[in-house]
């Protein structure tokens, strides 16, 4: 499979977000579970396998997702969506 140019941004960018989520002050549980999602990552790198790159950093966005939903955290989507009227 050829190379994602969307997907490479994304990975050329990790050390950067790994900074900004160490930074990230979470529950242990949460960043557990995204240290092992992103270590998976780091390990996928090396392979070019692009179609499991895609899924790894899926998966990764939908555990912070996850995380931040059990938090009580909304996205500015949902926020947005309460305030107007029906």
């Amino acid at each position: 499979m050829e190379e994602d140019p969307i997907l490479r941004g994304l990975l050329a960018r990790r050390q950067e977000l790994d900074g900004h989520f160490a930074a990230f002050q979470c529950p242990s549980w949460l960043r557990k579970s995204l240290t092992a999602e992103l270590e998976s990552l780091r390990r996928l790198e090396s392979t070019s396998d692009w179609p499991a790159l895609r899924r790894q950093l899926i998966t990764i966005l939908a555990v912070a997702y996850g995380g931040l939903r059990d938090l009580g955290l909304e996205t500015v989507e949902a926020a947005q969506q309460k305030k107007q009227p029906s």
